[in-house]
């Protein structure tokens, strides 16, 4: 003869989402860059070359939510002037959204067909731009933008998942009027 006993039995279950968040805007942003360069005809080699500090900044000030914005910039290095930026304006929830918006990398590339050809010599670099009080991170040192000049702004998308959504704008010129 056997016997069962009965028991309720409760199981908690915690998913940290903003480590979810964090993880996909890191990956967004340096899959954006890896797109962009190879759109615009640039070398990848300073993403790869710069990816830990890359990294070690953009998970410290994300998972902190101190990082306001994110630029790849592209410059003259001969004329310190810069040709265009691709912008990040970050907004943290504390509602978690579950929907994963990624990058819209067929409007990115629709964009990219559409603008002025890069002069030869032509270089880029990552920007952010943090909250007061945001963490130091090796590696990374206070810059200001160059200048641009005459530009037109297009907001080029949204992405997002969890605690951090994100709209992309792209900053430069054109070669035609219409996007």
């Amino acid at each position: 003869m056997s016997t069962a006993v009965s028991q309720d039995v409760t199981v908690g279950v915690v998913i940290d989402t903003l480590t979810k968040s964090v993880n996909f805007q890191v990956n967004m942003l340096l899959q954006l860059g890896l797109h962009l360069v190879k759109e615009r005809g640039l070398s990848p080699t300073y993403i790869i070359k710069h990816r830990t500090t890359l990294e070690a900044g953009l998970f410290t000030w994300l998972t902190e939510q101190s990082m306001l914005g994110f630029s790849y910039e592209i410059y003259d290095p001969a004329n310190q002037v810069a040709l265009e930026r691709f912008d990040i304006a970050f907004a943290y929830s504390n509602e978690p959204d579950s929907k994963v918006r990624p990058l819209d990398r067929q409007r990115i590339s629709e964009v990219c067909r559409k603008l002025t050809t890069l002069p030869p010599g032509t270089e880029y670099r990552v920007i952010v731009q943090t909250a007061p009080g945001a963490a130091v991170v090796e590696g990374w040192e206070p810059t200001e933008y160059l200048p641009l000049g005459d530009s037109v702004d297009i907001e080029i998308g949204e992405h997002g998942y969890g605690n951090i959504g994100a709209k992309l704008i792209y900053r430069g010129r054109i070669q035609q009027q219409e996007i």
